[in-house]
């Protein structure tokens, strides 16, 4: 039988799915990315509007395969040094956010990418705090990300999720800088937050 510590940590990994419901009535299942999921990622990527597609890529761009090739290379990670999870409705991904660790082994860019049709309803900040569960697990203290200057629900996502975390703004675009011990979890997962911090302390409850 496994253990209290096990299946504590068991629950700290974003890979067991997570049922969200929203206000809405919409349900969300989050879960770490797959292999698998690289073509669940392009047809998002056919669904994203040119805006949103400049935004993450930094320049015009059209809906071109080779760009949707790039969405869908965002599944491969490590579960150490690269890591993202997913938000899907009726098994069709409609966002993910995704970790790189830096030189810097306590440091990783950030970047999230939301279908329109399902920005400014939260799951963006979802989706980050699956991810920064995992991070700390790994052992990360801070998220950079580097936005475009014009990208205000990116900034406000960040301003308003972190009590702690700094702006530089140059030449058109932003870089972030925030500390995930001052994030503020959403309340669904607030529970998971008090158990990794629980499991960091050698208490289980």
């Amino acid at each position: 039988m496994p253990s209290l510590a096990e299946n504590t940590e068991s629950v700290f990994k974003a890979a067991s799915p997570e049922i969200a419901a929203f206000l809405d009535g919409a349900a969300i299942l989050v879960r770490a990315a797959e292999t698998g999921d690289a073509s669940a990622l392009q047809r998002m990527f056919y669904r994203l509007s040119l805006t949103t597609i400049s935004r993450w890529l930094f320049i015009p761009a059209q809906r071109d395969p080779k760009w949707a090739a790039v969405l869908a290379s965002l599944a491969k990670i490590d579960h150490q040094d690269r890591y993202a999870v997913v938000a899907l409705v009726d098994n069709e991904i409609i966002g993910i956010a995704r970790s790189d660790r830096g030189p810097t082994r306590e440091e990783a860019e950030l970047g999230i990418i939301i279908e329109d049709a399902w920005q400014s309803r939260g799951i963006g900040k979802l989706l980050l705090t699956f991810l920064i569960i995992e991070a700390r697990r790994q052992h990360i203290h801070t998220f950079t990300a580097m936005m475009l200057s014009e990208n205000r629900p990116a900034i406000r996502l960040l301003a308003s999720n972190f009590g702690q975390v700094s702006f530089q703004w140059r030449s058109g675009e932003c870089l972030a800088r925030a500390g995930l011990d001052t994030f503020r979890p959403v309340p669904m997962t607030q529970k998971l937050f008090e158990l990794f911090i629980s499991s960091r302390e050698g208490v289980f409850p």
